[in-house]
């Protein structure tokens, strides 16, 4: 979990609403495999469980994409 700490750090940007909206995302992605599994939906649960990993990766990518169009 330390690199979606990192990844949180980097889309809030000293914004603390960015953070807790990031936060929340993160937390929502995360939960969301368990609790596909706990209400016994078999097909895909390993997808869901690596969810908030992609979504790091994605917005990651996305951002440094942003960043060097602006430069």
């Amino acid at each position: 979990m330390g690199i979606t700490a990192v990844a949180l750090a980097f889309i809030a940007r000293n914004v603390p609403w960015k953070a807790a909206l990031a936060a929340l995302l993160f937390a929502l992605a995360a939960a969301f495999g368990p609790a596909l599994q706990a209400t016994g939906g078999t097909g895909g649960y390993h997808l869901f469980n690596i969810l908030p990993q992609i979504m790091v990766l994605l917005i990651m990518v996305l951002l440094g994409i942003r960043q060097r169009l602006s430069s």
